[in-house]
C-alpha cells in the first residue's frame, strides 16, 4: 500500500480486494477468537502458519520467473529488481507473516487462559 500513493485504498476496498484484504481477514480473526473453543495452541503452530505463505511465494515466484504472470505485487516481480532484492523481500514478507502468527498465537493463548480461569 505505501508504494501505491493515492490508489492505496484500492488494496482494501477495490474490486475483489474488499474480500481478499479486508472482509475475509476480519471474519477469520473473528471466527478464530470467538467461535473456536480449543485449549492453548502449541508454539509449533506459529511455524505451521507460515506454510501457506511459503507455498504461495514459491508458486508465484516460479510463475514470474517463467514469465507466465507478472506480479501481482511489486516485490514478486523478479525481472524488475535485482535477484538479491527478491530474496530480501521473501525474507521480509515471511518475517512479517511469522511476527503476525506469533502475535495471534500469544493473543489466542491469552484469551484461552482467561476463558479457562
Amino acid at each position: 500500500m505505501p508504494m501505491m500513493g493515492e490508489d492505496a485504498l484500492f488494496m482494501l476496498y477495490g474490486g475483489s480486494m474488499l474480500y481478499q484484504h479486508t472482509l475475509c481477514p476480519i471474519l477469520a480473526v473473528f471466527s478464530f477468537f470467538v467461535l473456536e473453543m480449543r485449549n492453548n495452541l502449541p508454539k509449533a503452530d506459529v511455524i505451521k502458519a507460515l506454510i501457506p505463505t511459503l507455498i504461495y511465494a514459491v508458486i508465484t515466484i516460479t510463475l514470474n520467473i517463467c514469465k507466465i504472470i507478472e506480479g501481482p505485487y511489486f516485490f514478486l516481480m523478479v525481472y524488475s529488481q535485482p535477484w538479491y532484492m527478491s530474496v530480501i523481500w521473501c525474507m521480509v514478507v515471511l518475517g512479517i507473516a511469522g511476527f503476525l502468527a506469533f502475535v495471534v498465537w500469544k493473543m489466542y493463548n491469552f484469551v484461552c487462559k482467561k476463558r479457562i480461569d
